[in-house]
């Protein structure tokens, strides 16, 4: 079966998400990254432009969700993942991890996020998985569904007791994008919901075993 999501976009481009086994393991210390949200930025926001840069910033999405065994996990309660932090890919140095390991093989897509095999990379607490490679679906309260797979691991010092979400922020998913091609309001927000993922996270499942290619 095939679920699509429309957003509105400059150009009319459908990208199709596909499931593919990652078999990378966690085995370096966790590198923390964070991205503070300055409450002023929004204030000074004009609201027309705020419109229009969100439509240029917008994506299309469609996933062949295949035959897979999906896990749901649990969300912490009184948070909506609404606010969703990013961090640039080249924050993650140490040659040596397999976080930097697995940037190797990823790439930029048109709007600055890092991808592989089709999989958003983000960061995310040690409640979900403390393995980089593990893959995620990801579901918002617009309807939109997409895959991830976790290119680095929260560090537990900067989350809740839950380790589920950063306290500072209730940010629970940080994306690992290329901040010379993220989207200017994206940028000035702090937030990649700006960006074509705006929303209140539903649902965090994670991906079991085998799937179709």
């Amino acid at each position: 079966m095939v679920f699509s999501i429309d957003f509105k976009h400059d150009n009319d481009k459908t990208e199709t998400l596909k499931f593919q086994h990652s078999e990378f393991q966690k085995s370096e210390p966790n590198l923390t990254s964070m991205h503070t949200f300055d409450e002023n930025v929004s204030e000074n926001v004009n609201g027309t432009n705020v419109l229009q840069e969100q439509l240029f910033c917008s994506t299309n999405v469609q996933i062949d969700r295949g035959s897979i065994e999906r896990v749901n996990m649990e969300l912490p309660e009184n948070v909506s993942g609404e606010f969703k932090t990013y961090m640039d890919y080249r924050m993650i140095s140490d040659s040596g991890s397999m976080q930097y390991k697995l940037q190797q093989q990823a790439y930029t897509d048109e709007l600055g996020f890092r991808r592989i095999n089709d999989d958003y990379l983000i960061a995310i607490g040690t409640f979900y998985s403390e393995n980089v490679g593990d893959r995620f679906i990801v579901t918002l309260d617009t309807g939109l569904e997409f895959t991830a797979t976790i290119g680095d691991i929260k560090d537990n010092k900067h989350t809740n007791s839950t380790n589920q979400y950063i306290e500072k922020n209730l940010n629970m998913i940080e994306f690992l994008v290329d901040d010379n091609v993220l989207c200017n309001l994206a940028l000035k927000m702090g937030d990649v919901s700006y960006a074509g993922f705006e929303g209140e996270i539903v649902s965090i499942e994670k991906i079991i075993g085998g799937v179709e290619q």
